[in-house]
């Protein structure tokens, strides 16, 4: 765009990034790895590198991990 503003990239299977991504729900995918997002709720923007409304996200999050940035 003209202006600078980008769509912040939350792809499937992407990796959460707390600083781009904001974490609204967990899944139990087996077919992705822990941490990476499996599902695209709402899309984020950023402009000249600053964020302007994070992506929200669903993370997956392998059973028995405790170190996932998502909250429960």
């Amino acid at each position: 765009d003209q202006l600078g503003v980008r769509t912040i990239d939350a792809a499937n299977g992407k990796d959460f990034d707390p600083h781009m991504h904001e974490a609204v729900g967990n899944s139990e995918d087996a077919t992705l790895g822990d941490g990476l997002v499996s599902a695209l709720i709402q899309r984020g923007f950023q402009m000249h590198g600053r964020v302007l409304r994070s992506a929200k996200v669903i993370v997956n999050r392998l059973k028995g991990d405790t170190k996932s940035g998502a909250t429960e």
